[in-house]
């Protein structure tokens, strides 16, 4: 019987007012995750060059069976937070909140699959699983949020035109501007190694020489559109025994490395693109009646048009390698621009 996952919470928060109707809050908080799932097989071969050369095969844990995915519940998962918000109550018709977030998730294992993208199910090393410690796939460093709503001066009775009346002060006053924006940092993702032959001393996870790291202005144009996102170079694949086999097998290391051994790439080394959405919405109450009314609303969602890339190819050795061709899928996620009207009556 596997045992119950549970989640331990812990939170703490100071609120102090600044000004007149402004509060500043300092937060922090924690969670911890104990028997958490993940996927892996404990039926993995023992591939070593000694067996190899051996020639008789790669003996198993147990013997006439192949893979056995093994679901286990021994994952554990940490995860804290620090928490800055600023905000102000309505006054004069505008309210505010700004939110910054810094954080750290960290696991063994994030999913059951290779489902989550730029992430890696199972585990490199069935028999060290502590190798899978890292960041985990959702982990965001850096997150920044706001929200406003302002109800504009503008009409009867307001500081800009307020002299308005009949048709003009119902097309003029009145209106109501609010919009929220968010700014984070790129998630995680883990470099691997395409067509890799395992019988032969490669890993799907490769040697890492380098920090991997591509800067904005490596090269002319836009970095994972014009150039790769990360550095190519800084990885290697293991090496393999037989370079005849496979065509995109290293015979030998330039570092020395050897094959059959354990590609020292870590899980969710190197960090994707970040994320920025605006959004703004403009509307207006009609009053009909007592109990009628008519709004008019007009939505934009990321007003500036701004590209919000998703994963690059995390396959190192390819041509497409370091390359992203995916965006977000709309406006409310990060895609393209959208815009909407709404007229909704209530009665």
């Amino acid at each position: 019987r596997a045992p119950s996952a549970y989640l331990q919470v812990w939170n703490f928060t100071i609120e102090r007012e600044l000004w007149k109707q402004s509060a500043l809050t300092l937060g922090y908080s924690g969670s911890k995750g104990t028997h958490l799932g993940r996927r892996y097989d404990i039926n993995r071969p023992f591939r070593t060059l000694e067996y190899y050369l051996a020639g008789f095969g790669f003996p198993r844990p147990y013997e006439f069976f192949n893979t056995i995915n093994y679901f286990s519940w021994g994952s554990n998962s940490i995860y804290n937070a620090l928490e800055i918000s600023l905000r102000r109550r309505v006054t004069r018709g505008l309210f505010f909140r700004v939110g910054y977030l810094y954080s750290k998730s960290i696991d063994e294992a994030s999913q059951f699959s290779d489902s989550s993208d730029g992430g890696y199910g199972g585990a490199i090393d069935p028999r060290n699983l502590k190798l899978e410690r890292a960041r985990s796939d959702w982990d965001r460093g850096h997150v920044f949020t706001a929200a406003f709503n302002w109800n504009l001066p503008v009409g009867r009775g307001q500081p800009l035109l307020s002299r308005l009346q009949g048709w003009k002060q119902m097309l003029l006053g009145g209106w109501q501007l609010s919009g929220t924006a968010r700014a984070y940092s790129g998630p995680p993702f883990t470099v691997k190694t395409s067509d890799v032959e395992w019988d032969l001393g490669e890993t799907d996870r490769p040697n890492r020489i380098g920090r991997g790291y591509m800067p904005e202005d490596a090269f002319p144009g836009k970095k994972g559109v014009d150039f790769p996102w990360f550095r190519l170079s800084d990885f290697e694949p293991v090496p393999c025994v037989d370079p005849s086999v496979s065509v995109t097998c290293l015979a030998q290391s330039a570092y020395g490395f050897s094959p059959f051994q354990i590609g020292n790439s870590g899980r969710n080394i190197l960090d994707g693109p970040g994320l920025f959405v605006l959004d703004l919405g403009l509307r207006k109450n009609f009053n009909l009646g007592e109990q009628r009314s008519l709004q008019v609303r007009w939505d934009v969602f990321n007003v500036p048009n701004h590209t919000n890339f998703l994963l690059p190819n995390n396959l190192f050795n390819e041509p497409s390698g370091g390359y992203i061709d995916r965006v977000g899928e709309s406006g409310r996620q990060g895609g393209p621009r959208v815009m909407q009207w709404a007229l909704t009556y209530r009665f």
